[in-house]
């Protein structure tokens, strides 16, 4: 495993870091998940999830690990609503996450609270003194923001976070890289999520009708070739579209890190390899091609679900 500097106190977090989201998985296999980073040297890990259980397992899986060594931060999503499937309801509900996460998982502290998702709802000032309090308590660290708009952009201009997450993969459009740099110049660490997208690959065939009948597929012809640029990230012999999205976003030297979504063990060590393989010679320039050639014909990357 490769080391980066995380931020300005010297502190080294793995090129790829461990996410755990709510997803159906025993409280043992998320352990051994863990545990599988871990022999990895993968030192970073982000609980996402609301779920007690969840905490309890990473409490469990580095509680004979030096903590100094690791990175443990808690995904919070704002919400005004007092209902809904939000991780922590008003700026009470963010409180009341941290220290339900803090004391089930036994680690003392956290090391980011990474505030998710604030262009869809902003948080109100009272929701960010919550995080900054905590912070001030020594119950965090340092503060984060995950986003893409206008919202997350005001934050990084703002100076009270000291961490970016943004969306950073091969679909990856000079807005990103804008906001990238524009988090560097403030000294903020910039963390790349959503490293390999599902995008439709195969365009709607031509002669499907307004209900989305398909008369080619009904009168048994065979479907057209995939349009999409992208193709060749299926054809590269040695390497999966997956594991050339993961090689590629971290070739961009300011992430900090590249969380990956790894479901099992043998997925973890797949993806730790990549961190030593270097891109096929030509990959790099063939996907700003592809990239190109995606932007002018309009297609838009799917951002609701990952293909892992």
């Amino acid at each position: 495993m490769r080391y980066r500097p995380l931020d300005r106190s010297g502190s080294a977090i793995s090129c790829i870091s461990l996410v755990l989201p709510d997803v159906n998985m025993s409280d043992r296999d998320r352990t051994k998940l863990i545990y599988a980073a871990l022999e990895c040297g993968v030192n970073a890990f982000e609980i996402q999830s609301a779920n007690p259980a969840v905490a309890a397992c990473v409490g469990q899986a580095l509680s004979t690990v030096d903590r100094q060594i690791i990175m443990v931060g808690l995904r919070l999503t704002w919400s005004r609503h007092s209902r809904g499937p939000h991780q922590g309801a008003g700026a009470s509900g963010l409180g009341a996450l941290i220290e339900t996460t803090l004391q089930r998982s036994g680690l003392g502290y956290l090391d980011s609270l990474m505030l998710g998702a604030p262009d869809s709802d902003p948080p109100t000032d009272e929701a960010i003194a919550v995080l900054d309090a905590a912070r001030g308590r020594g119950r965090a660290r340092m503060l984060g923001v995950a986003g893409e708009g206008a919202e997350t952009m005001r934050h990084v201009e703002g100076g009270a976070f000291d961490i970016l997450a943004t969306r950073y993969n091969v679909h990856a459009e000079n807005d990103t890289r804008s906001r990238i740099k524009r988090a560097a110049a403030h000294g903020m660490a910039v963390i790349g999520y959503d490293r390999y997208p599902s995008r439709q690959s195969e365009p709607a065939s031509a002669a499907a009708g307004p209900s989305g009948f398909d008369l080619g597929r009904f009168l048994g012809l065979k479907p057209a070739a995939s349009a999409s640029p992208y193709a060749f990230l299926n054809e590269t012999p040695g390497w999966t579209a997956e594991e050339i999205s993961l090689a590629y976003a971290l070739t961009e030297p300011t992430m900090a890190t590249i969380q990956v979504d790894a479901r099992s063990p043998a997925h973890m060590q797949k993806l730790a390899a990549v961190v030593d393989r270097q891109l096929p010679t030509g990959m790099s320039a063939q996907i700003e091609m592809a990239r190109f050639s995606d932007v002018n014909s309009g297609q838009t990357v799917d951002k609701r679900r990952l293909r892992a």
